[in-house]
């Protein structure tokens, strides 16, 4: 998919680099781990985190400008356009490029396939960067609300959690756009008042970050105001929902996901998008305490939010 036009122009915008900048600082710690790669990302055809991770000399150059053989093993690239691969590979002679989507890298978000070979290798990077610039999509499948990109990181935990369990962490980011169906809008506000009905601190918490009238289309299942959601709104419900999903769809395998940033930026001249970090750290106690895991994990998810202003300066939220 096409970076819009905004976004294309905006690649060096400040808070753009900031947010990178933090992805490359927790590259920097990772300790390589024999036929695993480091780092597994969606960059870009600009390939900005590719000369970032140069410019830090985490990616070593040698004398004729190619990637070291040794990183390269080390880093992948994933982009599905094929103007993107080229100019990649162009530009970082020796890079790993696969030209492919990232639901076709895990054979689809459904459960039935899975990946082999290199793919399933791949899959278990010690980081995955899945930044989209594209919103949150759902579906329906049998009646049931799915998000086919959060459908894709359950995949990925269950990867991670094979023999040799693999902590890891992902880096996830969406543009913040209402594009659900009135059905779908209906399924999510349903599933946001569950929740707080279901955990009362997780609804003290969610009330002080969304404010009362978010907090209201939920309380009343308000789907006709939930449909108009203005692209600020719609970052602020989404800190909400992706870090919730992504907990509820993931600890069963064994899982205790940590929420180590949930930011929000843009707006202006530049689109509003909502990133986050999460680490995933194997709890031998997901089979036998598992809502005690479950619980820790989803009152984490407001722990660490935050706005990068248009300088690049990030304002955690008190």
């Amino acid at each position: 998919m096409p970076r819009p036009v905004d976004e294309a122009m905006a690649e060096h915008r400040p808070a753009k680099e900031k947010i990178r900048k933090t992805w490359i600082d927790d590259v920097a710690l990772v300790t390589a781990v024999d036929n695993t790669p480091n780092y597994l990302t969606l960059c870009g055809e600009s390939g900005r985190e590719i000369e970032l991770l140069i410019e830090r000399k985490l990616i070593r150059l040698r004398e004729n400008g190619a990637i070291h053989e040794d990183d390269a093993q080390k880093f992948v690239a994933v982009e599905a356009s094929s103007i993107a691969v080229a100019r990649l590979k162009t530009q970082f002679p020796g890079l790993r490029v696969l030209e492919i989507s990232t639901r076709d890298l895990v054979h689809s978000e459904r459960m039935n396939r899975w990946p082999d070979g290199d793919h399933a290798v791949f899959c278990r990077a010690q980081i995955i960067n899945l930044d989209y610039n594209g919103p949150l999509e759902s579906s329906e499948r049998d009646g049931q609300l799915i998000f086919p990109d959060l459908e894709v990181v359950s995949k990925l935990a269950i990867l991670h959690g094979l023999p040799d369990v693999q902590n890891w962490r992902l880096f996830l980011t969406f543009k913040a756009d209402v594009v659900w169906s009135e059905e779908t809008c209906r399924l999510i506000l349903k599933y946001l008042k569950h929740n707080f009905d279901f955990d009362n601190e997780f609804r003290e918490k969610s009330c002080r970050f969304l404010g009362d009238r978010l907090v209201g289309m939920i309380d009343d299942t308000q789907v006709d105001q939930f449909v108009g959601l203005t692209s600020e709104e719609c970052q602020l419900i989404l800190q909400v929902l992706v870090p919730k999903k992504i907990v509820q769809l993931s600890y069963p395998s064994g899982w205790s996901i940590k929420t180590i940033r949930n930011y929000r930026y843009g707006g202006g001249t530049t689109a509003r998008m909502v990133t986050w970090a999460f680490t995933f750290e194997w709890d031998v106690r997901a089979t036998s305490e598992p809502q005690v895991v479950y619980r820790e994990s989803l009152l984490d998810v407001l722990a660490n939010v935050g706005e990068i202003e248009s300088d690049g300066r990030i304002c955690i939220a008190s």
